[in-house]
């Protein structure tokens, strides 16, 4: 019938609390920057780049903080060593042009715009 009050159900104060502590009690990936000594816990999938700026830690050396692709994986600037590597996403094809050199030396070297974050991992920078 036209202009029936159907009732909708909501949760429950209860409910939403279980869901809350649900969500809370996921463990929340942490990038430790190793040479800043700082810690930073981000969503998971998250890049480097974006808490390391946030946060005051340099990923840009010289006149690459001002001359770069702000992200986009275009310059190949931004690079770290990232380990464990199981914890983050496989090499981007970006990845494997900018750093087809250093990564025969530096089997863990990223770039901190590319490599996401799925796990707890220690971060180098190269800058400081």
């Amino acid at each position: 019938m036209e202009g029936d009050f159907v009732p909708v159900p909501v949760f429950s104060l209860r409910l939403r609390e279980q869901l809350y502590y649900l969500l809370e009690d996921e463990s929340v990936p942490t990038i430790t920057f190793v040479r800043e000594n700082k810690q930073v816990e981000v969503p998971e999938g998250d890049s480097v780049r974006y808490p390391a700026l946030e946060n005051d830690v340099p990923v840009y050396c010289g006149l690459w903080k001002f001359a770069n692709c702000h992200g986009n994986g275009l310059c190949g600037t931004d690079r770290v060593i990232v380990s464990p590597s199981s914890n983050t996403n496989p090499l981007t094809p970006f990845e494997k042009f900018w750093l087809r050199n250093d990564l025969k030396k530096t089997p863990n070297i990223r770039l901190s715009c590319q490599v996401q974050v799925f796990g707890d991992v220690n971060v180098d920078t190269r800058c400081g």
